[in-house]
């Protein structure tokens, strides 16, 4: 909105000044300072990478939970530290989102490797290095990985135990098989047979 309305400053600026548009109170509500207009100018370049970041992050297509620490670290180290000649709203804003960003997703806790996205990042050959994170959350990643690799290897060798009682049965239903096949097999069984089985 920014970006459309520093677009048409010019263009707002004429319809406010004409009075055969807009009366003297309109345009005395409308207009805006000058200290205004250069307040969005900064602000339209942290609100850029911003939108950029969500569209990354929230598109319909080629989304990835791998991109959302990388996204934030970016975010963080680029766009969002205070320049000095910045105006004092500009980095109040920056301020309040960098902290935002730290207290939701908490990017450099050790305790976070257990978490989705970071894994996700450390397999994904994009990012496998974890150049966003510090090496102590590296090494965390890391070592959780190989826990469920040993954990899924631990499960893939894992068998099915037969107890006795199962070979038993197992046995008991071959011999009956046979017996029934020598027997006759697959011959139908008189009716004398067929009443008695069901009188038992």
């Amino acid at each position: 909105m920014f970006d459309r309305l520093l677009e048409q400053r010019w263009a707002v600026a004429a319809v406010l000044s004409d009075r055969s548009v807009t009366t003297l109170s309109d345009a005395r509500t409308l207009d805006l300072a000058d200290d205004s207009w250069i307040v969005m100018e900064e602000m339209l370049l942290v609100l850029r990478s911003l939108k950029c970041a969500t569209t990354a992050l929230c598109g319909e297509s080629g989304v990835s939970s791998s991109m959302i620490y990388p996204v934030t670290a970016t975010l963080m180290t680029k766009h969002l530290p205070v320049a000095p000649e910045e105006s004092k709203k500009v980095a109040e804003y920056k301020q309040t989102v960098s902290v935002s960003l730290k207290r939701r997703l908490k990017p450099d806790e050790v305790e976070g490797a257990k978490k989705v996205p970071f894994i996700a990042s450390f397999l994904d050959p994009r990012h496998k290095h974890l150049k966003f994170a510090n090496d102590a959350l590296r090494d965390a990643v890391k070592a959780r990985v190989k826990e469920l690799l040993s954990a899924l290897a631990v499960g893939a060798d894992a068998k099915p135990e037969i107890t006795e009682e199962d070979s038993s049965e197992s046995e008991s239903a071959g011999e009956s098989s046979a017996g029934g096949s020598s027997a006759g097999g697959l011959q139908r069984p008189r009716d004398h047979d067929t009443t008695t089985s069901l009188q038992c």
